[in-house]
């Protein structure tokens, strides 16, 4: 894996990008591929569709930036409104939604390291936890956790304050340890 330069703030990338950079381009690539391709293939599970997804992503991200001279305050922030929007235009084109119940390697997902990998039970215990959440539940978590969006970036994306989202996050963490717990378990 190709070290990243993180010195430079990815307003100056997107500055650079907009006078010709490529390699300003790039950088900003590298640095946000894996969150968006993790967030993407979560949306979307499948990887085919995660892929064309982010990429696509990219393009209209570069060609805002050079067509556009858009002032982009949050580039990271602003780049996953822009996968949000993706991926409305994508469902909507498709006439499906996703279900996150579909979606077959959630530990890689949450964790590319591999690292505390969930057995196959474990696994589907978690995906039907999350399926039990509200939507913007759902997306807290997506945001958050797949993500790994921080409470700034994921606060502008939803259009909500950041003491709000702390607020959401607890809920649906919360929400998620009760649907995943023995009692909720031996209730239903």
């Amino acid at each position: 894996m190709r070290q990243l330069n993180t010195e430079t703030p990815d307003n100056v990338l997107v500055k650079r990008t907009s006078q010709g950079y490529g390699n300003a381009f790039g950088e900003l690539y590298d640095r946000h591929f894996d969150s968006l391709y993790r967030y993407i293939y979560f949306r979307v599970s499948n990887k085919q569709d995660a892929e064309d997804l982010t990429e696509t992503i990219f393009l209209r991200t570069l060609e805002t930036i050079l067509h556009k001279k858009k002032n982009i305050k949050n580039f990271r922030a602003w780049l996953f409104r822009l996968a949000h929007n993706i991926l409305v235009d994508h469902y909507r084109s498709r006439k499906f939604h996703a279900d996150i119940d579909e979606v077959e390697y959630l530990p890689e997902i949450i964790n590319v390291s591999g690292e505390n990998s969930l057995d196959g039970s474990d696994r589907k215990l978690l995906k039907d936890a999350i399926t039990k959440l509200e939507p913007d539940l759902q997306k807290v978590i997506s945001y958050r956790f797949i993500a790994e969006l921080s409470y700034a970036e994921t606060s502008e994306i939803m259009g909500l304050k950041v003491n709000h989202l702390r607020v959401l996050q607890h809920r649906a963490l919360k929400q998620l340890k009760y649907y995943l717990s023995k009692d909720f378990k031996n209730h239903e």
